[in-house]
């Protein structure tokens, strides 16, 4: 399941995955697997960071300002991105200690930039370097 097309569909696999490591009967997925879907989920980040600085207003600065025209569909894009964070770091920690990933989680919702880097640095050394 976690190979399958539809990201809703890995998303459930890799809770579905990650509630059987809780249970005891945890068994990891093979590692193409799983990162065949992280490689899947950051094409669809990607394209809706694309899109996002493609909606964006091009005054020579790189800002990312919206027209208010296009408040909506900018929310809406930015919603879909957040979900994408949500299952990269789901599948994540079928490979890395999910508690630190739980704790990077935390500290990437804050806007705090510092936070932030130390969020990823922390993710950098969870995951192994294979």
């Amino acid at each position: 399941m976690l190979g399958s097309e539809h990201r809703v569909i890995r998303y459930r696999a890799a809770r579905a995955l990650a509630s059987r490591r809780r249970a005891g009967s945890w068994q990891p997925p093979p590692r193409d697997a799983v990162v065949a879907a992280v490689r899947a989920e950051l094409r669809i980040g990607y394209a809706y960071y694309f899109l996002l600085a493609g909606i964006a207003r091009t005054d020579g600065v790189v800002d990312l300002e919206i027209e208010p025209a296009f408040q909506f569909l900018a929310g809406e894009v930015e919603s879909r991105i957040r979900q994408t964070h949500r299952r990269l770091l789901g599948l994540l920690a079928l490979v890395a200690d999910p508690e630190l990933i739980r704790v990077s989680e935390a500290q990437l919702l804050r806007s705090d930039a510092r936070r932030a880097a130390a969020a990823l640095e922390l993710l950098e050394h969870a995951l192994d370097p294979e």
